[in-house]
This record gives C-alpha cells, sequence and structure tokens, in this order.
C-alpha cells in the first residue's frame, strides 16, 4: 500500500479570475458610487444669474458677498464638492476672486483688459488687468464653459 499523498491539483484558472474579478469589480462599484454622487448633486461649471444653483444663492445671501444692489451675472464655483469655498463671481459691477473667505475684488470700471487663453489641462484662464496693476487670474476647468464667463466679463465691461 502506497501511503505517500498525491499533491492537490492547484486550479490555476481560478486563482486568475479572483486575482482579476475582485480588483474589476471594486472599480465597478467605485464607479458607480461617483455617477450617483456626481449625478444627484447640484450642477457644476460656470452658471448665469438665471439658472444660479440654489446652494450657491444661499452661499451668496449668507456670506455678505455682495452689495445690496449688486446682482449676480456670472458665477463658477472652481471646487470639486461645489461647496462654494473657491469661487469666482461676475457682477453687475465687480468681479470677485472667493477662495477660503479671502476675496480679491477689481470694480468693472477699473477694468483695463482681459486676456483669455485656452490651456488643454487647465482650461480657459482668464486674466483680469487693473488700472491700478492688480491682475486677477480665472483659471475655469475644461467642459465647465469658461468661455461663457469670459463673454459675461467682457459685456458688462463693454457696457461701461
Amino acid at each position: 500500500m502506497d501511503t505517500a499523498m498525491e499533491p492537490k491539483k492547484v486550479n490555476v484558472w481560478k486563482w486568475i479570475g479572483l486575482g482579476l474579478g475582485i480588483p474589476a469589480g471594486a472599480l465597478l462599484v467605485l464607479f458607480t458610487g461617483l455617477i450617483i454622487f456626481f449625478g444627484s448633486g447640484p450642477e457644476g461649471g460656470v452658471r448665469v444669474g438665471s439658472n444660479m444653483e440654489d446652494y450657491a444663492l444661499e452661499y451668496l445671501e449668507g456670506s455678505d458677498l455682495l452689495e445690496s444692489d449688486e446682482k449676480v451675472v456670472a458665477y463658477y464655483d472652481a471646487t470639486v464638492a461645489l461647496n462654494s469655498s473657491e469661487a469666482v463671481i461676475l457682477t453687475n459691477d465687480r468681479v470677485i476672486y472667493h477662495k477660503n473667505n479671502t476675496n480679491s475684488v477689481i470694480p468693472l470700471s477699473q477694468i483695463e483688459r482681459i486676456k483669455h487663453e485656452e490651456q488643454t489641462l487647465v482650461g480657459d484662464v482668464i486674466q483680469v488687468f487693473s488700472k491700478t496693476g492688480e491682475i486677477m487670474v480665472i483659471e475655469i476647468a475644461p467642459l465647465n464653459n469658461g468661455k461663457l464667463f469670459l463673454s459675461a466679463l467682457q459685456n458688462q465691461v463693454d457696457q461701461l
């Protein structure tokens, strides 16, 4: 009688399937979660006064960023979470860059020139030069309608 045990055959395809299937399944769950997360919240990108998101209007109202007679012409929230902690606000009187409760402001009447550049990875880069020498750089990510903000800004300056 032979007492030597035969080695158990390992099914290689089973381990390959597990090795590929588990990470692929995790990626699918993560991707689906991201779609649900971003699809269920407010829309990002440049917004104009007529289609502002409620969260942005509430933030503007609660933060005292606007003067009593100002109206929002264009708005861009630069955050992924859309929490208004970094935003560019164009009103009928000023352009405001708001970041972490700090504001850079250029009155429209003080804008000397506007320069626009489209960069592949960064998106639309709008440089606003004031008559006093201040420069405000506004970066609007690709696919966020930066040209709409630029157009609104140029239109407001042209009306002066």
